[in-house]
């Protein structure tokens, strides 16, 4: 997680045209961890959840996932990441 204040929308995470938002560049850490300790390539994935910016300089960019994957021996592995976490220790509004 990259918590709200540490990035801007103009960063280049956000810059559809390089590299989409979150998933481009925060999920490789989080299916290589899962490849790690599966130790196997996932076979299928479950679900995706992702939140996306609909304004028009961002449109398309994520900043958001949560995924679910099958793995070859019955184990499922949960992956998300956000550029957009919240800054508070609990992580609730106030």
């Amino acid at each position: 997680m990259i918590p709200w204040r540490a990035i801007s929308t103009d960063n280049i995470h956000f810059n559809h045209s390089l590299t989409d938002g979150t998933m481009m560049a925060m999920s490789m850490y989080n299916f290589s961890a899962l490849r790690l300790i599966f130790d196997a390539e996932p076979e299928e994935c479950l679900s995706c959840d992702v939140k996306a910016f609909t304004d028009e300089a961002h449109k398309n960019c994520d900043y958001d996932f949560k995924a679910k994957f099958r793995f070859p021996n019955v184990g499922t592995g949960d992956a998300q990441s956000t550029l957009k976490g919240d800054t508070r220790e609990s992580g609730q509004g106030s």
